[in-house]
């Protein structure tokens, strides 16, 4: 049953893993476009709260995932595996 609830979540992960890499090239995209105007910063400021979101639904799985199969770890430690799958910018 664990394994189950387990590639469960895997799956309900997947979406927010593409969407965190579309966040990854949308702010990439307006990191090098900002470089001719301090105004084509705001596209890139205007998804701040999405990011977020999808990092912590990312580190809320990642932590169920873990703790469910029996690798006990905090929250601090799937926020830091969560981070860690993207470059930075």
């Amino acid at each position: 049953m664990n394994k189950l609830i387990f590639y469960l979540l895997t799956i309900i992960e997947l979406p927010f893993i593409a969407l965190t890499w579309v966040d990854y090239c949308w702010n990439l995209l307006w990191k090098y476009v900002s470089e001719l105007s301090v105004i084509f910063v705001l596209p890139s400021l205007l998804t701040i709260p999405l990011t977020w979101i999808n990092g912590l639904i990312l580190a809320s799985l990642i932590f169920l995932k873990n703790n469910l199969i029996g690798i006990k770890i905090t929250y601090s430690e799937a926020v830091e595996q969560n981070l860690s799958r993207f470059p930075e910018l």
